[in-house]
């Protein structure tokens, strides 16, 4: 399968995660740049079509035009630990150098990131006629702890995950997004990713229109592109002293985010 079609439909870039930290904004914002191009939905393959093969991942892909790479987004694909190995492997299978992928993370608070994921079990579960229990009593155990096993406080602990993909590939191949900075300043963001992904500048401050209804900023090139209503939910009220908890759970994690970000983690370290 090592053939220049092929090449060319391989993404190049990939936004992996987090979910609910901001990546779907983030990726309607990068199709609009004018070398990117990238599929209209989630493809999943390394997670959850992985069986369909390769070939099928690559037809689900848009053909470029000259001048133009490819980007994806698979927001699960960063908590998965047998992904990062299964895209080496793909690049590898037709002819890409792993090494010269570039991985796009945005993250958030991560008590918000949570919160805006329970929001969205919440209205999973009310669809199916249950309801989900109050998000301090999912996330605290009898003992009084955070659970790190629940789900969406383990897709919150960013450096966790991280530190898998730095099993497999370079420190320079991630670049990061702030994504509470990304709501509120999103061209900055956006013109230090162009840095990153290594695209020539694109974006000017004129293509972000803040839009005072939704509060959210709008992104407009030849087109205008919003996040629909569902986007910005409000989230439920977390009594101060779980809140306090969840800080104090989450603050060696944020820290050896840090160190990933700035380029200081060892890769032999852990907490």
């Amino acid at each position: 399968m090592q053939d220049a079609a092929s090449r060319s439909r391989f993404p190049i870039h990939m936004i992996i995660g987090f979910g609910k930290a901001g990546t779907k904004a983030l990726y309607e914002v990068l199709k609009l740049h004018s070398s990117l191009s990238g599929p209209e939905k989630e493809l999943r393959f390394f997670t959850t079509h992985y069986s369909k093969g390769l070939k099928w991942y690559l037809d689900s892909l848009p053909s470029p035009s000259p001048g133009v790479s490819i980007i994806e987004k698979s927001p699960d694909y960063v908590i998965h630990p047998n992904v990062p190995r299964r895209i080496f492997d793909g690049a590898t299978e037709i002819g890409i150098d792993p090494y010269s992928l570039r991985f796009i993370v945005i993250t958030r608070n991560p008590i918000d990131r949570a919160l805006s994921e329970y929001v969205e079990w919440s209205l999973l579960r009310h669809r199916e006629g249950h309801i989900l229990s109050p998000f301090h009593h999912l996330v605290i155990g009898n003992d009084g702890e955070v659970r790190s096993d629940v789900p969406i406080i383990n897709s919150s602990c960013y450096s966790f995950h991280l530190k898998i993909w730095l099993q497999v590939f370079r420190q320079n191949q991630f670049c990061f997004v702030n994504g509470d900075r990304f709501i509120v300043s999103p061209f900055d963001e956006v013109h230090k990713l162009e840095l990153c992904l290594r695209l020539a500048h694109f974006f000017v401050e004129e293509h972000f229109a803040y839009n005072m209804k939704s509060h959210f900023f709008c992104f407009k090139t030849s087109k205008l592109v919003c996040m629909n209503k569902s986007k910005g939910r409000s989230h439920p009220q977390v009594p101060m002293e779980v809140e306090r908890r969840l800080q104090l759970f989450f603050t060696p994690w944020e820290k050896e985010l840090e160190m990933i970000v700035t380029g200081e983690y060892n890769v032999t370290s852990a907490i």
